[in-house]
């Protein structure tokens, strides 16, 4: 049976990564990670490259090798988790295998989170059933639990000291 909290929660969840696509055009498959101006304006306030480092991503829980796997790693809450252009970076995957590892390289210190989205149909947004809901999966950093709405900034945070950093995100599909 459908537990409609889980569901409402994954509901509005996936509605916000779907607002926007989180690794930009649906139908460019590449591997290719797109930084926003942010880590340009980081640059000009004393923080160089030699600063920066690399958060190793894996990602579990699919339940198919359909599709995408969108990431969009955010520096601040401003447009956690469904504004993708105020991500620091983004970037899009296909699906090989059970699990997939996401690597963002050139990532200063400081305090961030993750949101993903399973794009099983590869249109770059959330895709929705009966009633609205999704059928997508999603997650975010920290793997927070499902509630009503989507995670909060403060719960998928997790600060970054420069060094190397793996984190694992289970996705969740709506449903039992």
């Amino acid at each position: 049976m459908n537990d409609p909290l889980r569901s409402g929660s994954l509901l509005v969840l996936a509605a916000l990564l779907g607002c926007t696509s989180p690794a930009g055009d649906a139908g460019d498959t590449s591997s290719a990670t797109e930084t926003s101006s942010e880590k340009s304006q980081a640059t000009v306030r004393g923080e160089t490259p030699d600063d920066s480092g690399t958060l190793a991503v894996t990602v579990t829980g699919f339940r198919n090798r359909k599709g995408l796997l969108l990431c969009s790693l955010f520096q601040t809450a401003e447009g956690f988790p469904d504004d993708a252009e105020k991500a620091y970076q983004r970037l899009r995957r296909k699906i090989d295998g059970d699990s997939v590892e996401i690597v963002l390289e050139d990532v200063l210190p400081g305090e961030y989170a993750i949101a993903v989205l399973h794009d099983e149909d590869e249109d770059g947004a959330i895709t929705r059933g009966f009633f609205g809901i999704p059928t997508e999966g999603a997650g975010a950093s920290n793997n927070p639990r499902p509630r009503r709405g989507p995670p909060r900034y403060d719960e998928a945070r997790f600060p970054y000291d420069g060094d190397k950093l793996e984190l694992e995100i289970t996705l969740q599909y709506p449903g039992p």
